[in-house]
């Protein structure tokens, strides 16, 4: 007999062996209670994970629906905290989850805002000075229904000032076909208070077939930072109209309000931080400090409004048009340095108190005490179109699609800032964004640091300027690209974008420099894409 039919033979006879010490040691037990155990499971759904990809992506991706955003995080969540599920994606607000608009960014790949895209519904904004964003001043996030985060530069067909980080990639939420509300009322830590409507119509008949969204949200909070409190009020409207059976237009609007007390500088310094707890921002019982709560207070407006239009000519050409504008309005009032170390403390001054920087009022030195404060404006308006054309093809084995279009877009901003005795502005009442302010304008840095302005129409209360511009871009960028699908397996995107991009600037006080300039320049360059997708299997 062979040694492996031996070894055959001992396995059955050790499996026989077991079986009846099981059935001997069940008789033995027969007469007692056993407590039943059912242990049960499901299969995991890949479609409710909080974060995923489609396997047809061209690059790293993750993809967040309204699910994860409305069940696993705070109602008074901005994009910030929805990203940080991210991988590569780093974000936090120390103030509490979407209670800070200051330097509350995410980072990419360790890129920091402002060297990768950000867009809402496909349009690319950000501010016009650098394309960073502000995490609070558009979109709370009840108004994003899903975003699809690339990271990677995308193909030419990535719009957007600075696509070579990755995108963000941000979405309204979708029109459902049947009618639906919600109402949420929120109440957490720091008094923080959330009031959310959202009323979906379903589909009705207006002319056309049309659905219509309305969302309101109202947030208010002390912030987990002393003093540092805000509200904020979004009213988004989003109607979609099916003009035919292949064309439909959709009428976007979203208008933002939010109201901060919080220093325009660097937060505290380690010495503050030792002397008054590792959450302090500002306080309220000493104005003799530029920590003060009433020296500190951005307010701000933003808009963002598009129509698009989007149908196909023919079974396989394909048209997507979107005319957008968004603006952005910051009027921040704000002490110059809260900063202070430890001796600053110990002799209740700060940063930048005192000396050279007493207030000087119409010739004549204030008080030493009086906290240097300034105003600061940056408004923009931006308007701009995107135009796209997409024709699927198919010669022989290989199909595909090829895809044009171009991207316009025009901007407008002013930037300004006035030096101000800020003590005698707040004593005396004055906003000097809407009030006559002549009885606290601050000459102490003049003229080294700024210039004494009369007469000019664009000046706010005239004054003592640091810095007063008007600049501006017109761009357009065309690309064309195509999808070459040899085998289902692998599909191939070569691609170009050519980019013109004029600038100009028109200051009656350049930064620094203090003195009018003006000038203008223009970047064009041709940049080339190439990518490619292969599936091992259809889930791979």
């Amino acid at each position: 007999m062979s040694k492996s039919l031996l070894s055959w033979k001992r396995l059955m006879l050790l499996g026989c062996t077991a079986l009846t010490s099981v059935a001997m040691g069940s008789a033995a037990y027969a007469d007692e209670d056993l407590e039943t155990v059912i242990i049960t499971g499901t299969r995991f759904d890949a479609e409710v994970a909080p974060a995923k990809a489609n396997p047809d992506t061209m690059e790293p991706q993750t993809i967040i629906d309204r699910s994860y955003i409305a069940d696993s995080l705070s109602p008074a969540s901005s994009y910030v905290g929805i990203l940080a599920i991210v991988p590569s994606m780093t974000g936090t607000d120390v103030n509490g989850p979407g209670l800070s608009d200051g330097a509350v960014k995410n980072t990419m790949r360790g890129l920091p805002d402002g060297m990768y895209n950000q867009t809402y519904d496909g349009i690319p904004f950000g501010d016009t000075n650098g394309p960073s964003h502000h995490s609070l001043s558009y979109f709370p996030a009840s108004a994003i229904g899903t975003i699809d985060v690339d990271r990677g530069p995308g193909n030419a067909g990535n719009m957007g000032a600075a696509t070579y980080g990755g995108s963000v990639n941000m979405f309204s939420e979708a029109l459902t076909s049947d009618t639906q509300g919600r109402l949420l009322a929120s109440y957490g830590s720091f008094n923080t208070k959330v009031f959310n409507a959202n009323f979906q119509s379903g589909t009705f008949d207006a002319a056309v077939p049309t659905r219509v969204l309305v969302n309101l949200q109202d947030t208010s909070t002390n912030g987990a930072l002393t003093l540092q409190s805000l509200t904020q009020v979004n009213a988004l409207g989003k109607i979609e109209s099916d003009l035919s059976e292949n064309w439909k237009l959709t009428l976007f609007s979203s208008y933002t309000h939010l109201n901060e007390h919080l220093n325009d500088n660097a937060g505290a310094t380690p010495a503050q931080i030792a002397r008054y707890g590792k959450n302090f921002a500002l306080q309220d019982t000493n104005p003799n400090l530029p920590t003060y709560v009433k020296y500190n207070e951005p307010v701000k407006w933003t808009d963002m409004d598009y129509a698009r239009l989007k149908g196909a000519v023919t079974e396989t050409l394909h048209i997507d048009n979107t005319f957008y504008s968004y603006a952005y309005t910051n009027d921040t009032f704000s002490a110059r340095n809260i900063e202070q170390t430890q001796a600053d403390i110990l002799a209740n001054t700060a940063e930048g108190m005192g000396g050279k920087s007493v207030p000087v009022i119409n010739g004549v030195k204030q008080p030493a005490t009086d906290i240097p404060g300034y105003t600061k404006l940056n408004a923009y308006r931006n308007y701009g179109d995107i135009f796209r054309v997409s024709q699927d093809y198919n010669i022989g084995d290989v199909s595909g699609q090829i895809r044009t279009g171009i991207w316009w877009e025009t901007s407008s901003t002013s930037r300004a800032r006035f030096d101000y005795d800020i003590t005698k502005c707040v004593a005396l009442g004055i906003n000097p964004f809407n009030t006559d302010a002549t009885a606290c304008r601050d000459s102490s840095l003049s003229p080294k640091s700024s210039v004494h302005l009369t007469g000019k129409p664009d000046v706010n209360n005239n004054g003592y300027a640091e810095y007063l511009e008007h600049t501006g871009w017109n761009q357009y960028q065309p690309f064309l690209e195509v999808d070459i699908k040899p085998t289902d397996a692998l599909t191939i995107t070569p691609g170009i974008k050519y980019v013109n991009w004029d600038h100009t600037s028109d200051a009656v006080v350049e930064p620094k420099l203090l003195k009018p300039a003006q000038y203008s320049f223009t970047t064009t360059d041709t940049l080339y894409y190439l990518e490619a997708n292969y599936k091992i299997m259809p889930n791979w």
